[in-house]
């Protein structure tokens, strides 16, 4: 995923701006990448909550405890960082196992099952029946959702800083 962003406002005054006074300009684009991460940060947490998923399967909303799909112990919402530089913002993960869980709510995945896996699930109180060769998640492409309004967000905050009608 990646996005070009237009160049809004006087960039020149910018670029004037952080050589007469680089501490003061460092402190104003380090606010406006604090307030972008945020913004980000939120965004991500919405569209985890709210979006249109798949409902989870009978078997998982029993295992989880819950039907809402990209929930249950909240652990991947929490750990979501964003990190920025002067011209992007990143977002992503502090920890391998919640990168693991996005990636494979965002592209979803066949399991096939074993036996080891039945006996699992057979533990849980959950039976498969023997003809039931694979599970499948379904693909929840919650980041691609997160690019299309985050960028549309970034877009209107450096607006909005760059012709001095935004608040950091």
């Amino acid at each position: 995923m990646g996005r070009t962003v237009k160049m809004i406002g006087d960039w020149r005054w910018v670029n004037n701006f952080a050589a007469v006074a680089p501490g003061l300009a460092d402190e104003v684009f380090n606010g406006m990448r604090a307030g972008l991460g945020r913004e980000v940060k939120r965004i991500t947490k919405e569209v985890i909550q709210k979006g249109a998923w798949a409902r989870n399967s009978t078997a998982t909303a029993h295992l989880k405890g819950s039907s809402k799909p990209l929930i249950d112990t909240g652990r991947m919402m929490r750990t979501v960082r964003t990190r920025s530089n002067r011209d992007s913002v990143f977002i992503g993960w502090d920890s391998g196992t919640e990168v693991f869980k996005a990636a494979i709510a965002q592209t979803g995945q066949v399991l096939t099952v074993t036996d080891k896996m039945r006996a699992y699930l057979r533990g849980r109180g959950i039976y498969l029946k023997q003809t039931t060769k694979y599970l499948r998640t379904p693909s929840r492409p919650f980041l691609t959702e997160v690019e299309k309004r985050a960028g549309r967000e970034v877009d209107r905050i450096v607006e909005e800083t760059m012709d001095g009608t935004g608040v950091l």
